[in-house]
Formats: C-alpha cells, structure tokens, sequence
C-alpha cells in the first residue's frame, strides 16, 4: 500500500499563491486600461428631481454625466446646489442631455457660476462643461454645447 504525504508541497502553494495575485494584477490592469483608453468614466443617465439637482460622484477627477428630467417633462433645477460639491479641487464633469422631452434647466447660482450669467437648456446631446473650484464651492463653466 502506497502512503500519499499530506504535507503540503510547498511548490504548489507558492504556485497557486502567484497565480491568484496574478489574477488580481490582471484584473486591476484590465480595469485601467479600460479607463486610459475610454478617457473618463461615464456615469449612468441619472434621472433628475429639480429639488435635489445632479449629484456628482467625487471619486473621479473626470467624469460625464447623462442627465434628464425625472418627470420626463422639462424642470428647472431649484435645488441649492443644484449640482453637488465635488470631492476634488479642479475636478471636472460634463453634462450632457439624455432626452429629447425630459429637458434640465441650470441657472446661474446656488453653487454654478454660468458665463454671462446665462441658463443652460440641457436638452438631447447638449453639453454643459464644467470645473469644481473647492475654496469657492463653486462649479465654473468652462464650455457648453447646442447640439439638438
């Protein structure tokens, strides 16, 4: 009768060690150049309430937001602020319209400083550019863009 050892090898334990780290490093790399080459993340078309305003997540430097009325029907933002603060000093987002009918009106301040003073439409493709000043809580325009 043959006895097998239950020691364990310690071979294979380095071995099947590697190759979980191995598959983590793979992972982590699959996820950056996923996000290298795509530029910034994209968050999922959020449906806003216009008393509660676009919330930002503040984990990203960049980011694009899609963004359209919750009633389907346009509002006008009234929430203060109507986009939350950003996390990071310079972080920059663009919002871009996501509906043809549910249409997202920001004005100029409650935390949005607009150029000129002037209210944003955001209808279907339009973008809306804009950059987080954090000592002035305060998201700036940089650009904006009519493409409906």
């Amino acid at each position: 009768m043959t006895t097998k050892s239950i020691k364990p090898n310690i071979h294979e334990i380095v071995n099947n060690n590697l190759k979980e780290q191995w598959v983590n490093v793979d992972n982590w790399l699959t996820s950056l150049h996923q996000l290298v080459r795509n530029g910034s993340p994209i968050d999922a078309a959020q449906k806003v309430v216009a008393a509660n305003g676009v919330k930002v997540k503040s984990d990203y430097k960049e980011l694009l937001i899609r963004i359209e009325s919750s009633t389907g029907s346009p509002i006008t933002i009234t929430a203060n602020p109507q986009i939350s603060q950003g996390g990071i000093d310079g972080q920059r987002i663009t919002l871009e319209g996501a509906s043809g009918t549910g249409h997202v009106e920001l004005t100029d301040g409650n935390g949005l400083k607009l150029a000129g003073a002037a209210s944003f439409n955001l209808e279907l493709n339009d973008m809306l550019t804009l950059r987080y000043n954090k000592s002035q809580d305060l998201w700036l325009e940089v650009s904006r863009s009519k493409n409906t």
